[in-house]
């Protein structure tokens, strides 16, 4: 019982580091006052807190000197530069490097090219002597931790990623590679789309504790489900890879609605320039294009049958989507919106709203960050 206590207590008391965290993240003329109201938490608390991140060295108070009169309120000042979070991003044919400070704000972006032939260890090898002379700047204590984002699921147990994309990266240990490198910095893994789904969530103010859905379309197709603000992980981490659900048809919904495959299928180069490629799709979009017109009907349709089901078992408040497509705007959106409320029941569909992700391409290194700063904040202050 006294154990358990402990915890609950631990447990609170990381909650009010994130609340309180949040508050001065996002606000600015904040007193401590102000973040007591804010958050519902005592005096005694915040003053706790507070106390912990003037130690960490990431806010200091300043007088208001806007007033001529009256007793002069300190407002709480957060020193975004204090402190940094480096994410690295594995695709098929790049790693990418980012160095984000407090407020998020990518403060460096380095992007490392190998070919797909190439060695992937010796790759990555290569990469990681790079990033430790480019992150170089950062102050020893500044660095909070690595975030990485992978293709697959990851499990920690055996050190894994299960990735179709990149059969080389199912055999190497990443937490072991990045223990030759960077002994001493504490490395969170992460399977992308989870990463981008927690980011979207973010921008949904008035989400609270409801289900939120995300649906990522690139080279593959993969889903993901956040309930009370954490991922849903499932019985084997698993949860909400709609791309491997078997249509109808026989087919898998990943090779019908993919980037790729829908390249293929209409004669196009997955492999050529990806800019050039949406221009021309965006020409045929626009123009009327019969031939392309009937591929992305084909493709709604399917994704709207997989969505239903979704709706139908967890009841999400919002549905986002994030990858290739978003290109297409809201002629998009609302074709795919028009074709999921034809099967939805009224009470499925009647607070349900769907939407574009805003980041999009950066979710997954945000979602990555945040990964890193919960870490941060549970374990490694007070």
């Amino acid at each position: 019982m006294q154990k358990s206590s402990r915890l609950n207590v631990s447990m609170v008391k990381d909650q009010s580091r994130k609340l309180i965290f949040q508050q001065i993240l996002n606000q600015e003329k904040l007193t401590r006052n102000d973040l007591a109201r804010n958050t519902n938490l005592s005096l005694g608390t915040v003053k706790s807190v507070y106390e912990e991140f003037v130690s960490e060295g990431i806010i200091l108070e300043e007088k208001d000197t806007s007033r001529s009169v009256g007793r002069k309120p300190s407002f709480i000042k957060l020193l975004p530069d204090s402190k940094f979070v480096c994410v690295l991003s594995i695709t098929k044919d790049h790693f990418h490097c980012h160095v984000l400070n407090l407020k998020l704000v990518t403060k460096l972006e380095y992007t490392f090219h190998y070919h797909k032939d190439d060695n992937f260890e010796e790759s990555f090898h290569h990469f990681l002597k790079e990033v430790k002379e480019k992150i170089s700047f950062v102050p020893g204590e500044g660095l909070l931790g690595f975030g990485i984002s992978v293709p697959g699921p990851y499990f920690p147990d055996n050190d894994q990623v299960i990735c179709d994309l990149i059969p080389q990266l199912n055999t190497i240990g990443l937490q072991s590679l990045m223990t030759q490198y960077f002994s001493e910095i504490p490395v969170m893994i992460g399977n992308d789309v989870r990463l981008a789904a927690l980011a979207a969530s973010k921008h949904i103010t008035d989400l609270g504790s409801s289900p939120l859905f995300y649906v990522y379309i690139a080279e593959g197709v993969g889903g993901a489900l956040i309930h009370d603000g954490n991922i849903f992980l499932g019985a084997n981490s698993f949860a909400g890879e709609i791309g491997q659900i078997i249509l109808e048809d026989g087919k898998l919904l990943e090779d019908c609605i993919s980037w790729s495959s829908m390249l293929e299928r209409l004669g196009l180069n997955p492999d050529d320039d990806e800019n050039l490629l949406k221009n021309d799709l965006l020409s045929k979009w626009n123009g009327s294009d019969n031939e392309f017109l009937s591929e992305v009907e084909e493709m709604v349709t399917r994704l709207a049958k997989v969505l239903s089901y979704i709706v139908c078992i967890i009841n999400p408040k919002n549905i986002v989507i994030g990858g290739k497509y978003k290109f297409l705007g809201n002629r998009f959106l609302e074709q795919l919106k028009d074709k999921l409320f034809s099967i939805l029941i009224e009470v499925h569909k009647s607070s349900l709203e769907i939407s574009f992700s805003e980041e999009n391409s950066r979710d997954p290194v945000i979602g990555s960050a945040m990964t890193v700063f919960d870490q941060w904040l549970e374990s490694r202050i007070g």
